[in-house]
């Protein structure tokens, strides 16, 4: 083999054993830091480095929280423009039946009428709701914690019930009005008459 071939021959990479490790180990303390470095570096990919499928699930999922967030906000500004909260002094059936038209009307569902309740109390009401909310799973328990709490027709039901007082002076009045005196049947007419009638007089004599 001549010179230039030898020359030309690729070398090759030298193989350590054993043995030369454990004495390049012992002869540099700091061996052991350097391949904890290494492996530091190797585990840190740059972005750029990453594959595009990877990038592209990072960036759709930041995406689609900012979607998330968008929405909850366009629907909270949704209930607060086209919805009147609900406070206490108003009128619970007339509210829930004017809401629940509002709900039919722009079909909105049962899931997101529960989700819309916070912003439908104010005030007392609120506050009310807050302290019960942990018990209210539904559109529906909400309804029924404002009936419970806040229903007004049971002290209206009251105004029709007749006063006592009243009732004895209209039953007096009906004894002394002089037309009850009218009514007079046929046969206390004929009791009146025989009572008047006298057996001695006109009566004919009596035969011999």
């Amino acid at each position: 083999m001549s010179d230039s071939e030898s020359t030309m021959e690729p070398t090759r990479p030298e193989t350590i054993d054993e043995e030369s490790l454990i004495e390049l180990t012992e002869s540099n303390p700091n061996f052991d830091n350097l391949m904890i470095d290494k492996k530091r570096r190797q585990s840190i990919v740059p972005l750029s480095h990453e594959s595009k499928s990877v990038v592209a699930t990072k960036v759709s999922d930041l995406e689609s929280n900012n979607g998330d967030n968008e929405g909850e906000d366009e629907f909270d500004s949704f209930i607060l423009k086209n919805f009147s909260p609900f406070s206490g002094s108003e009128n619970e059936i007339d509210w829930l039946d004017n809401t629940d038209k509002k709900f039919n009307l722009h079909k909105i569902s049962r899931n997101h009428r529960y989700v819309a309740i916070p912003l439908l109390v104010e005030g007392d009401a609120k506050r009310k709701y807050f302290r019960n909310r942990n018990n209210i799973k539904s559109y529906d328990g909400f309804y029924e914690f404002l009936l419970i709490n806040y229903d007004v027709t049971e002290p209206n039901t009251r105004r029709f019930q007749h006063n006592p007082s009243s009732y004895s002076s209209n039953q007096n009045n009906f004894t002394h009005n002089p037309l009850t005196h009218k009514n007079i049947s046929f046969e206390d007419q004929q009791k009146s008459t025989t009572n008047n009638f006298d057996s001695t007089d006109n009566l004919p004599p009596r035969p011999s």
